[in-house]
């Protein structure tokens, strides 16, 4: 049995990305190639994987997108340029 820590988890992540970047979470869960979703789920892999220390395995299971998908858009993640601004938004109350 795995304990989950307090503090920013995927599913927050997920949800709190979806409005910063005023999209839905389920759009956020697809392969939706859209500009504005692609850049979204690329932010939330990247901190998913870079930052809570989620496994890709772990992330492409709740982004319902494949493992290969998740390391591509972590290296697309890493790319933004105001990712500091957005982590800084994403994860403070």
């Amino acid at each position: 049995m795995r304990l989950q820590a307090a503090g920013p988890n995927l599913e927050g992540l997920i949800e709190n990305a979806a409005v910063y970047f005023n999209v839905d979470t389920e759009d956020l869960r697809s392969a939706s190639k859209e500009r504005k979703i692609s850049h979204a789920r690329s932010v939330v892999c990247y901190l998913a994987v870079r930052k809570l220390m989620i496994s890709c395995a772990d992330a492409d299971r709740a982004l319902k997108i494949s493992p290969s998908m998740v390391s591509k858009a972590v290296i697309k993640g890493r790319a933004v340029q105001d990712r500091k601004k957005i982590l800084k938004d994403l994860f403070e109350p």
